[in-house]
């Protein structure tokens, strides 16, 4: 899959929350790798390997991108994972791929990644980090036409 030609299909609302015991257990039957569950209302282009962004958590830059190719970004604290693993942060309109430094507050970033264009911004200007789940299973829900229940997991 070649992440950077990703594109915004549809802003659906929904709930996501991560699945322990029983749920995973169930959910796992449908589909091995499900680990997260999102309850949506239904929208045309929501299909099993295409990706969810759910906003995590804020911070803020501590200094201003004053330039376009710059790679390197300061952050007020450093945002918590569980791994290494390269995830995805929106600053105002741009999103940006954290490849480095990551338990840090020194980021290494791709720029205007997934179509967005790589622009200035300004000391304090909000950094959202985005979860990115993969979509494994679309199910209908019981008596709601309107929504789905889609298991996801944290790999392609």
């Amino acid at each position: 899959m070649d992440d950077t030609t990703w594109t915004t299909v549809s802003r659906p609302w929904g709930n996501a929350k991560a699945l322990n015991g029983v749920e995973r257990t169930h959910a796992q039957a449908i589909h091995a790798e499900a680990s997260y569950e999102v309850m949506m209302r239904y929208s045309g282009g929501i299909f099993p390997n295409r990706r969810i962004l759910i906003p995590q958590l804020a911070d803020v830059l501590d200094s201003a991108l004053s330039s376009t190719t710059g790679t390197s970004l300061e952050v007020s604290v450093a945002i918590p994972r569980p791994d290494d693993r390269d995830y995805t942060i929106k600053i105002d309109a741009e999103t940006l791929i954290v490849t480095a430094g990551h338990h840090t507050t020194g980021l290494t970033v791709t720029r205007g990644a997934y179509g967005s264009t790589a622009t200035t911004h300004s000391s304090g200007a909000a950094v959202v980090q985005h979860g990115q789940l993969y979509i494994k299973a679309v199910l209908p829900v019981a008596n709601k036409r309107s929504q789905v229940r889609v298991l996801c997991g944290e790999t392609a």
